[in-house]
């Protein structure tokens, strides 16, 4: 007695997973964009390795059930981690700088820092992984190399800035141009350095 015939569609179980997932990476995307907006200047937001906590999910429908349409629901949470970037920057020069030779510096512009998050304990305490890259060079003093350089002829300073390892290309401007000396004067010599 009852029933229909014809034709009408059921809730299959890969309906519900389908559903969960796409439930699933609809809300941590709604997260994740309530996080970066409420973030403040000068925090990093690390959302590498912070799992999504699901409190509760389900569908309003169960397998073989006929409906056309169902929602599926989920309760979640996600706990981040906020980095104050001077902080982060302090700490990554500070441990550069202890690792550089007597003479050598960096390029503060070309400072590169890729960070992880390796662990994250429910005690609070969280381990990062740093991935630090900076430009290296030899520190040239403008003074010592204005006196190596004061009185000599212009083939001589090429030469003597040739020998130098850390210079990969030097440029010689006298004025006037009939000069064949640099001046003895140091205050009348000035020594760019540019970085490529």
């Amino acid at each position: 007695k009852g029933g229909f015939k014809g034709e009408t569609t059921v809730v299959s179980s890969e309906d519900l997973e389908k559903a969960s997932q796409a439930t699933k990476a609809k809300i941590e995307e709604k997260i994740d964009n309530a996080l970066k907006d409420r973030t403040l200047p000068g925090l990093i937001l690390v959302k590498e390795n912070i799992l999504l906590n699901i409190l509760e999910q389900g569908p309003t429908a169960k397998v073989g059930e006929a409906v056309k349409t169902f929602n599926y629901q989920i309760r979640a949470k996600k706990e981040t981690i906020l980095l104050a970037e001077d902080d982060l920057t302090a700490l990554v020069q500070a441990n550069l700088l202890s690792k550089l030779e007597d003479r050598q510096r960096f390029l503060p512009e070309s400072l590169q820092t890729n960070f992880s998050i390796e662990a994250l304990s429910e005690a609070g305490k969280t381990r990062l992984s740093l991935k630090v890259s900076a430009k290296i060079y030899t520190n040239l003093e403008a003074g010592s190399l204005k006196e190596q350089l004061s009185g000599k002829s212009i083939q001589e300073v090429q030469l003597n800035l040739q020998n130098l390892s850390q210079v990969s290309r030097a440029k010689i401007k006298i004025f006037p141009s009939f000069f064949k000396n640099l001046p003895k004067n140091l205050d009348k010599i000035k020594v760019n350095i540019n970085f490529e």
